[in-house]
């Protein structure tokens, strides 16, 4: 049987939060060794970190 199943368990949309911030994170730190491209780079970077942080937004519990 395997025990990693009952509490190994991570959420889709917070793994694609996460791939989304490191993405974006590690754009934005590689962005200055190519300066021909440093602006698309680092606005795909932010449009990541964005994303990354709506999908967080959209798992946190509403409260009414």
């Amino acid at each position: 049987m395997n025990q990693c199943a009952s509490f190994c368990y991570v959420d889709p949309v917070i793994a694609m939060s996460i791939i989304a911030l490191a993405a974006g994170a590690g754009l934005a730190y590689f962005s200055d060794r190519l300066p021909a491209r440093a602006s698309l780079l680092q606005t795909v970077a932010g449009v990541l970190i964005i994303v990354g942080l709506a999908l967080v937004g959209l798992k946190l519990p509403v409260f009414r």
